[in-house]
């Protein structure tokens, strides 16, 4: 059951790019061009990365 909630877990990526992005820009680390498009990227594929380890290491 869970695994069908976490299918979707990838598409979440764009969405939480932008807002890890804009949190960045707005509230911290200063907020530059490089800062925030590094910022994008990594939570952009924290989803990714999280279905993979989920599928990897679940215990079945």
């Amino acid at each position: 059951m869970l695994d069908r909630i976490l299918h979707h877990l990838p598409w979440l990526g764009p969405l939480l790019a932008a807002g890890v992005g804009a949190g960045v820009g707005r509230y911290g680390l200063g907020g530059g061009f490089w800062t925030v498009l590094i910022a994008a990227l990594i939570g952009g594929f924290l989803p990714v990365i999280a279905l993979a380890v989920w599928r990897r290491f679940r215990a079945d």
